[in-house]
């Protein structure tokens, strides 16, 4: 869908405050941006409850009740088809032409507590029985006469899972090896090391607004396992690979990798040949072989990229990379003498490489793993 939203919608009067709505910075209101931003893309039905006297609707999306500043045709009762635009920072959606707007039009979404949305509509809908207008009854969510959408089940699903996880997964495991044959030609291994981060889903949210910007493709988000957890929790959608993470484990990666900072992933580099990669800002840090701290340059900013593999000839060796004012460190382990002697001879190799593709190697060491 290369539709963009932007272009034809017109601007939304600003509603009036009212006493039980959650206001910016509100758990509710952040809780229900969280709840949709899986769906960001898709058609929701919004059910609307009632209307205020101020001239806005009460109304149920996704299971949560919220208030939305529609159009004054809107009644009481009816089901409107929305698609969701935006989810953070405030839930976006767009009501389209032949729904009651005459153009296109953009509304916010705004979270209101069960007990006051159901007040509010108790009061203010019809009292006629032809359940256009009833009333939504006080604790309906426990109401065996109440009935959830296949929307509202999943995302209930997603919030059940995240609460009740006993640990958060610390690293992104990758389903497929990253190339299947040798030899391996760098530029190949390069792309499908970024690929499986870009398209973790650890990224989705930034992704979605690169999109709406016009600067991502549909085909690239439809890579990303949200798109498909998404599609399967509503119907028949793409196919989930094996060992993908579920939207609940997906939150907790995400909260990992922002409490770290550090993100990690683990997969094969071949088939059965095992791959461990940490990436974590790093900080200014003193450099043992040359008596002198490492320039993080003019920005202040360090990164440090971390390889863990095991070779059939030198065993396991870990490199460890730091990205310091455009200059390379490198440092690079291995527990048998013999290993480390082979990488020694082969250091000019990499220097010359590594200045062939335009980077600077700032400093190599080879050594013994720290016990």
């Amino acid at each position: 869908m290369a539709t963009r939203f932007g272009a034809a919608v017109g601007p939304v009067a600003p509603a009036q405050a009212t006493a039980a709505v959650a206001a910016l910075g509100d758990p509710r209101q952040q809780a229900l941006g969280r709840l949709l931003q899986g769906l960001v893309g898709q058609q929701l039905p919004v059910q609307v409850l009632a209307r205020l006297p101020e001239g806005s609707f009460v109304v149920r999306v996704a299971g949560q009740e919220a208030r939305m500043a529609l159009p004054a045709a809107a009644l009481p009762g009816s089901v409107l088809p929305m698609t969701l635009v935006e989810a953070l920072p405030h839930p976006t959606f767009q009501l389209g032409a032949s729904d009651l707007a005459g153009v296109p039009l953009q509304v916010q979404a705004q979270a209101m507590p069960r007990p006051a949305a159901a007040a509010y509509t108790a009061a203010l809908a019809p009292a006629s029985g032809s359940g256009t207008g009833q009333a939504m009854p006080a604790g309906a969510q426990d109401d065996p006469h109440t009935t959830l959408s296949a929307v509202a089940k999943a995302l209930s699903g997603i919030l059940a899972g995240a609460g009740n996880a006993a640990a958060r997964q610390a690293a992104i495991s990758a389903a497929t090896p990253l190339v299947s044959t040798t030899p391996i030609v760098p530029e190949q291994l390069a792309r499908a090391l970024q690929g499986s981060i870009q398209e973790s889903g650890l990224f989705y949210e930034s992704h979605l607004a690169e999109w709406h910007a016009g600067k991502r493709s549909l085909e690239a988000l439809a890579r990303e396992p949200q798109v498909r957890l998404a599609a399967t929790a509503v119907g028949p959608g793409p196919a989930m690979h094996a060992g993908e993470p579920t939207h609940a484990e997906l939150v907790n990666l995400q909260l990992n990798v922002l409490e770290s900072p550090q993100l990690s992933w683990q997969g094969q580099l071949l088939p059965g040949q095992a791959l461990h990669w940490t990436i974590e800002k790093d900080p200014p840090q003193e450099d043992p072989g040359h008596g002198r701290g490492i320039d993080a340059g003019a920005d202040g900013t360090s990164w440090r990229s971390t390889l863990r593999l095991h070779f059939p000839c030198l065993g396991e060796v870990s490199a460890s990379v730091t990205l310091a004012g455009g200059q390379l460190h490198i440092q690079v382990d291995a527990h048998d003498e013999a290993s480390r002697a082979q990488l020694r001879a082969s250091a000019s190799g990499l220097d010359q490489a590594l200045g062939a593709a335009g980077a600077r190697l700032a400093a190599l060491r080879i050594g013994r793993p720290p016990p």
